[in-house]
């Protein structure tokens, strides 16, 4: 008697703890999809309310006080979120150091950003897609570019620190390059 008492017991104990288990997996479920609606609802508010067209003059006046480069941002800045975080441009050039004339343009721009190494505190861009790009390249009577300050005897950007930044992708449409010498400046 006492055998089955103790396997009785047993089996009730058994249910019990399955029982609490269940509760539990609910309790945690319901608790990851409160996160999940806060988290959507938080993009759902940031996509409604942030502008990126609002720091179009902080990103040129940044440009001309770091490289005393004009750029300018015809179109408007766009920001997407599917199928891949991103942003994408209209209409920009940038001009040559301390001049008027255009040193380079570009139609549209696209720039994909992969989303695993932000966690990471890791800006990579996964793709950049250019349309209608242009590029006047001059050399000047020293034999320099006027690119050169651009770019770093290394090779990277100026004043961009590369840890954490990279790039996977780069698509061009109709790229258009035009070299002269100083002395035969485009008009």
């Amino acid at each position: 008697m006492r055998e089955v008492s103790a396997r009785h017991h047993s089996y009730r104990k058994f249910t019990y703890q399955r029982k609490q288990l269940k509760v539990w997996l609910k309790r945690i479920l319901i608790g990851l999809v409160a996160v999940l609606i806060v988290a959507l609802v938080g993009i759902a508010i940031f996509l409604l309310t942030f502008d990126p067209n609002a720091y179009k003059s902080r990103l040129e006046q940044l440009v001309y006080e770091r490289y005393h480069r004009t750029l300018s941002i015809e179109g408007d800045i766009e920001l997407s979120l599917f199928p891949r975080i991103g942003l994408a441009v209209q209409d920009v050039s940038l001009s040559d150091r301390d001049s008027p004339a255009t040193f380079a343009s570009f139609d549209t721009a696209r720039f994909a950003v992969a989303i695993w190494p932000l966690m990471f505190n890791r800006l990579v861009v996964d793709h950049v897609a250019v349309t209608g790009f242009k590029a006047w390249l001059v050399r000047d009577e020293q034999g320099r570019f006027n690119f050169s300050d651009l770019v770093h005897r290394s090779g990277s950007l100026a004043g961009v620190d590369n840890a954490g930044l990279g790039l996977t992708g780069f698509d061009a449409d109709g790229p258009v390059l035009a070299h002269s010498a100083a002395a035969s400046r485009r008009a």
